[in-house]
This record gives C-alpha cells, sequence and structure tokens, in this order.
C-alpha cells in the first residue's frame, strides 16, 4: 500500500469518526444507517489492496463531505436553538424568583403593618363598646387574609386546637370577643403582634399574641369570634412560620 492509499484511508477514517459522532447526536434511523453502509465501504478498500483508493476518495468528496457538511450545520443550528431555550428558561427562572421573593418581602412588610392595624381596631372596638356606639369598619381588617390566606395560611393543623367553646363575650355588631380577652387587651394597650395565619376547610383562623405577655388568641374569621387559646393547646399548635409556596417567611 503506497502513502496515497494510506493518507486516503487515514482521511476516510476520520470522515467515518466524524459521521458516526453526527448519527449519534440525530439518533436518527436513516443516519445510522448511511454511517453503517460508508463503514462498510470503507471497510472494502481498507481489506482490498487491489481496489482503486482513488474511488474511495471520490465517493467521500461527492457525497460524505457534503453529507458531514450539511449535519453539521443542522447540528449547529440545533444546538443554537437550544441555547436560546435554555437562555430563556434561566431569564424565566430568574424572573420567577424575583417575583417570589417580592411575594414574600411583601408579605413579610405588611404582617408588621397588619400587626398595628388590628391593633387600632381592637383599641376602636373597646371604645366604641364603652360609648356604645358602632363606628368600627372590619373591612380595616379582613383585607389582610383575602389578600394573602390562600398563598400563605397553614391548612395542616387539627382545627380542634383553633376551636374554643362557649365564653363570656362581648357582642360587637355581628362580632363577639371574650371578655377576658378584651381585659388582658386592655392592660397591655391593644397592642398586639400577628403570629401567623390558618386556613382549613373554608375557613380562616388568625393567632395573634398580646405585647409583654405570654397571652395568645385566635381570630376566627368566618366564626366572626375573638377568644384567649388555651396554652396547651398552643403547645401543640404549629406557629413557628407562614409558608409560601416557595419558601418560608419566618415568625420574628
Amino acid at each position: 500500500m503506497n502513502d496515497d492509499a494510506v493518507n486516503i484511508l487515514s482521511q476516510s477514517k476520520r470522515r467515518l469518526t466524524k459521521l458516526k459522532l453526527l448519527a449519534n447526536f440525530f439518533e436518527n434511523v436513516d443516519i445510522i444507517s448511511i454511517y453503517i453502509k460508508t463503514d462498510i465501504i470503507h471497510n472494502l478498500f481498507q481489506e482490498n489492496n487491489g481496489l482503486d483508493y482513488s474511488k474511495l476518495e471520490l465517493f467521500h468528496l461527492q457525497y460524505t463531505d457534503s453529507l458531514i457538511e450539511l449535519l453539521t450545520k443542522i447540528k449547529r443550528q440545533k444546538e443554537n436553538e437550544m441555547l436560546a431555550v435554555l437562555n430563556e428558561i434561566d431569564v424565566n427562572s430568574k424572573y420567577i424568583s424575583g417575583f417570589e421573593e417580592k411575594r414574600v418581602d411583601g408579605f413579610e412588610t405588611d404582617r408588621k403593618m397588619y400587626s398595628g392595624i388590628f391593633s387600632n381596631q381592637l383599641k376602636s372596638l373597646y371604645n366604641d363598646l364603652t360609648e356604645d356606639k358602632f363606628r368600627v369598619n372590619w373591612d380595616n381588617v379582613l383585607y389582610f387574609y383575602k389578600k394573602y390566606a390562600a398563598e400563605f395560611y397553614r391548612s395542616n393543623v387539627d382545627e380542634e386546637l383553633l376551636k374554643s367553646g362557649s365564653f363570656p363575650a362581648y357582642q360587637y355588631q355581628d362580632y363577639q370577643i371574650e371578655r377576658k380577652l378584651l381585659g388582658r387587651l386592655n392592660i397591655q394597650n391593644f397592642k398586639v403582634r400577628f403570629v401567623c395565619g390558618y386556613v382549613i376547610t373554608g375557613n380562616e383562623y388568625e393567632l395573634f399574641k398580646i405585647f409583654q405577655s405570654d397571652d395568645h388568641f385566635i381570630f376566627d374569621i368566618e366564626g366572626r369570634k375573638m377568644y384567649l387559646i388555651d396554652p396547651k393547646k398552643l403547645e401543640k399548635l404549629d406557629a413557628k412560620a407562614n409558608e409560601a409556596n416557595q419558601g418560608a417567611i419566618g415568625y420574628q
């Protein structure tokens, strides 16, 4: 075998390697079949020294090279398209992550504001009771659960821990507030902190802590009641955090 034949076979082997890589990339039956047939032709020339090697070179120049060039262009185009898709996914993921962070930050900010708003609501309610008037607008506090309950309030909780039996109460419009609770609130100037919310079978509950005390109380939104929660029930209650779909908001 002369030097020209050795060179032609070497170049033919390189072409086969490229064609095999392309066949593996596309995983197409027709392309794989072409590779196998081309490999057979290559082996035929490699095993028969009497054949005219220039015909193998001519075959590659007329057929194999043009096929490799075409498949390489298509491969590059597909890779660019895939890169564009991956870039788009990355952009969308960053946008979604940023949006979720803003939602979490918004909840945390509103939670702190809600504590102050609810404190004012309780103080106004007490003043109305002492003056036998009804001036409180409950929409001042009901906005919060309407905005955040579906996404943030906890649903995995035993509802019996949130409920209360009968208790002596003041009646204010359609709402009941436990007498003992109102007395405890008055001592601390009605300052409260929103701890977390619960949503169970269409009913919402909110847990509050009275400022500078260990007392906690429940606002039963659908039941329109407010009452102290038994410390033993509170111990069994998950009150650590409210969780959004993509992260937890800690209670500080």
